[in-house]
């Protein structure tokens, strides 16, 4: 970053407006990147998320909703807008630099990079373009009958009696829930153009969620395990047994679920950075 700067204020001072105004474009989308990925590293989450609601869906179920983080938006836009003003100012100096270039080679390394930077902005011009006008919701949604999971142009379903197991996975250093069928039983997909096809998992990425990897496992196992609990989904009940992460075996269902090893548990915390551990901590 320091260097960016160095360069900045060199080409501001002989006088290369152009030249000291691409250092300063090349530092802020720098600078974006960075405040976009610290968060992202960061795996546990000591708050439940801004985008949580109980919520009538769009096939009139009621149940809840958990929406994308709503930061991501802004910042992407700030990102890609600064991306597509650094690689404009960088046509137009290999513009200027090929017409000025003297060597054959350099002008057309120029000329070269003229046509990179120009698919550059048309790439990142179609990606702003599909965030507001062609970009579908991500959310994850639990009812009564079924768990819900839209990403992008697909949404998946799948009835709580149609699954086989619930388990976190970690694929490409990324924390996901994943929700699997049982066998023989295929995961209805929906695409944007109402085709469907089948699948045998659904992926939930907490961090995209802005929710606590661990609270999120701990959620769907709770209400998998305990169908006689799932009418909570549709009242804040199930927000506040989310904020107390209390996943105990309820003390009405205990006589039935007397070999449930999980009856005997204190709630759980999600405060160490554990990952996507769910071994429970014992309260002090």
């Amino acid at each position: 970053m320091g260097l960016i700067v160095l360069y900045a204020n060199t080409h501001f001072q002989q006088g290369r407006a152009l030249q000291g105004m691409f250092g300063v474009v090349t530092g802020l989308s720098a600078l974006m990147v960075a405040v976009g990925l610290v968060p992202a590293l960061r795996v546990r989450r000591e708050k439940l998320p801004s985008r949580i609601r109980v919520t009538t869906l769009s096939d009139g179920s009621v149940g809840l909703r958990i929406g994308v983080r709503p930061q991501w938006k802004p910042l992407m836009v700030t990102c890609l807008s600064l991306f597509a003003g650094m690689f404009l100012l960088r046509a137009i100096l290999s513009a200027l630099n090929a017409s000025s270039a003297s060597d054959p080679v350099m002008s057309g390394l120029n000329v070269l990079g003229v046509v990179i930077s120009i698919f550059v902005v048309a790439a990142v011009t179609y990606t702003l373009a599909y965030m507001f006008f062609g970009r579908r919701p991500y959310f994850l949604a639990i009812t009564e009958t079924k768990v819900v999971h839209a990403a992008g142009k697909s949404t998946s379903a799948l009835h709580w009696d149609e699954i086989d197991k619930i388990e976190p996975v970690l694929y490409a250093n990324t924390h996901m829930v994943r929700v699997t069928s049982a066998r023989r039983v295929g995961i209805d997909v929906t695409t944007y153009d109402d085709r469907h096809r089948l699948t045998s998992a659904i992926d939930v990425i907490p961090v995209r969620l802005d929710i606590d990897p661990p609270l999120l496992l701990a959620l769907l196992r709770f209400y998998s395990r305990y169908p006689e609990l799932r009418n909570e989904l549709t009242s804040d009940a199930v927000v506040d047994r989310m904020r107390r992460a209390d996943f105990r075996t309820p003390k009405t269902l205990r006589r039935d679920n007397s070999q449930d090893k999980s009856s005997d548990q204190s709630p759980r915390r999600f405060r160490s950075a554990r990952g996507l551990d769910t071994s429970a901590v014992t309260d002090s």
